[in-house]
């Protein structure tokens, strides 16, 4: 009950009082200074002003009839000669109606009309022909300015939304690539491992089999995570890094309390899908949270293992405060419904050891390898169910084996010097390292091992990056295997592969038409110019500072330049650029 009057009196009387406030000073400072004519004297003054301020109580619930009511009562009291006001509140009035409503309500002729009204009262007036223009010209300006403000508001404040909402849009839309993209990919990659290989065993079979079933059933739990962060948005992702790197951030305001803190973790924990990191991430934050507010604890050791397909954390703490919590207390009911949305379990009581939050939640699994063919291969990538599946793969073929299975770009580096294997197959996004970063450092060190790229979406970018590096291949993962297994041996044999939707349109990209090359020579010498500077890369801001000429001139330039050649966009004239002899290598 308090709750809600408190509610009612921030929503309904406070405004009221601040509005009321604002009017008495106005007709204290711009009314009660003023003598009135007699007649009709103080009294009507008084009245006047009691109305004006009675009206600009009604501006937070009904602008518009504020606007219009103070407007009136305002030009009354200059028609009477009983106030020197230019119009002050219902300008304010009005701004506040124009800002919160633009013209749907108030169009502007409408305003234009309320003017007209104000400025014959006034002309009317009892006062002078002096006073009179005085105060139309002070009333136009001030409602005139207060309106176009509003309006100008209004928008702004509109476009602002509507740019929120569109960055919104992108960042769910990035949100959902980044939860499917990558258990889809594995999911095709490892049932086309079932249809592809020959010499594997039931056992090998059902594994791949469990492999797509908890797959989806990752796909499910991260899906279901990122709709739990859209309704609350405190359920954030955990921040970038291996887990065992995060504990140890959280750990230190423990430290900082005088609690030591124990962390145990295996090889296997610093390498976790998203929803599973996440949620380790946010049940070792609530129970150290516990552990240092509630337990008075000396002691607390955090264990985190890898078991089968589970990873199983082990919070336990040798403090007596936490042995008078409930079942519920102190956020276990949210660390419990953590743990069960992606599946897995939670624990939480007293042993004889102490305090003990115990934590079981589905994990990734490993794989092996037979290194004993002619081609050896380095498997990078950050996806622990692609690295198996493409272990698996590689290792049924009879002249291949693979050399090593990394998750990152560094990772990847370091092995490929170790291991020198005859073709690396590289995600081209991993954390710490991306592919192409490592597939530079390579370049750099003259590295023999050739480069087969492979990425879930073929941005352009990333294929001229890798290709600039020397990538002997570009694939997707959702390429058939067999083209996967292809590119390896071409690769091996000083060859190139690249997905055939990728040389298409690199074809396109790199061959001009001969009718746009012949009407290169139609452009004029700043046409020529402006097309040299866009194939070196140049933004319109750029050719303006270069050429000594306004953006809207370039513009007209780049419009023309676009029309003569038949060129789509701004990347098939950098093509023209090149390809016709304007630019080259060396200048790009």
């Amino acid at each position: 009950m308090t709750q809600a009057r408190s509610s009612v009196f921030r929503r309904t009387i406070a405004p009221a009082l601040l509005n009321g406030l604002i009017g008495l000073i106005v007709v204290a400072g711009l009314w009660i200074t003023v003598a009135p004519p007699e007649p009709p004297g103080r009294p009507v003054q008084l009245v006047l002003g009691a109305l004006l301020v009675l009206g600009l109580c009604l501006r937070s619930r009904f602008p518009w009839l504020a606007a219009v009511w103070t407007g009136v009562v305002t030009a009354v009291g200059w028609a009477f000669g009983m106030t020197e006001d230019p119009f002050l509140v219902t300008g304010f009035c009005l701004y506040v109606a124009a800002e919160r409503f633009g013209t749907r309500l108030f169009p502007t002729w409408l305003v234009a009309l309320e003017v007209l009204l104000f400025a014959w009262l006034l002309l009317v007036s009892a006062e002078g022909a002096e006073a009179s223009i005085r105060g139309v010209i002070l009333g136009a300006v001030i409602i005139g300015a207060a309106w176009v403000l509003g309006i100008r508001t209004q928008r702004m404040r509109y476009e602002t939304e509507r740019n929120a909402r569109a960055q919104e849009r992108l960042r769910l839309a990035r949100d959902i690539h980044d939860v499917l993209s990558h258990t889809l990919g594995g999911i095709g990659v490892r049932a086309g491992v079932v249809a592809h290989v020959k010499s594997s065993t039931t056992d090998d079979l059902r594994s791949a089999l469990q492999g797509i079933e908890s797959d989806a059933r990752d796909a499910l739990g991260e899906l279901h995570v990122l709709m739990l962060q859209e309704r609350d948005e405190t359920a954030d992702e955990a921040p970038p890094g291996r887990l065992v790197e995060l504990v140890q951030e959280l750990s230190r305001p423990a430290i900082r309390a005088g609690i030591s803190v124990h962390i145990d973790a295996d090889q296997g924990a610093g390498d976790l899908p998203a929803a599973q990191r996440t949620t380790a991430y946010r049940i070792i934050q609530e129970a150290l949270t516990n552990v240092i507010r509630h337990s008075g604890a000396e002691t607390c050791r955090i264990t985190i293992r890898t078991e089968g397909d589970h990873l199983r954390i082990i919070i336990l703490d040798d403090g007596p405060g936490a042995a008078l919590a409930s079942k519920n207390g102190h956020g276990l009911t949210g660390m419990r419904e953590r743990a069960q949305l992606l599946g897995g379990t939670f624990d939480a009581g007293r042993d004889a050891s102490g305090y003990c939050v115990a934590v079981s939640l589905p994990g990734t699994a490993g794989g092996g390898g037979n290194p004993m063919n002619e081609i050896s291969v380095l498997i990078a990538d950050d996806d622990a169910h692609i690295r198996t599946s493409l272990h698996l793969l590689i290792g049924d073929e009879p002249d291949m084996t693979v050399s090593a299975v990394v998750a990152d770009g560094a990772e990847a580096v370091d092995a490929i010097i170790q291991h020198q294997p005859d073709v690396a197959l590289m995600d081209v996004r991993m954390p710490r390292m991306t592919g192409l970063e490592a597939a530079g450092m390579l370049a750099s060190r003259k590295s023999r091992t050739r480069l087969v790229m492979l990425t879930t979406f073929d941005m352009d970018d990333y294929v001229y990056q890798a290709l600039r590096h020397g990538a002997s291949g570009f694939l997707l993962k959702n390429a058939p295997l067999p083209d996967i297994l292809k590119a390896i041996r071409t690769a091996h044999e000083g060859n190139a592969l690249l997905a055939p939707e990728i040389t298409r349109r690199l074809i396109d990209r790199f061959t001009l038409q001969p009718a746009a090359h012949d009407r290169i020579s139609e452009l004029t010498v700043r046409e020529r110019e402006t097309l040299t500077l866009i194939g070196q890369g140049a933004s319109n801001n750029e050719i303006a500072a270069a050429l000594f000429l306004t953006r809207t001139t370039v513009r007209t330039y780049v419009s023309r330049i676009l029309t003569k050649l038949g060129a789509r966009d701004r990347a098939q004239l950098v093509v023209i650029a090149y390809e016709g002899g304007l630019v080259g290598p060396s200048t790009v």
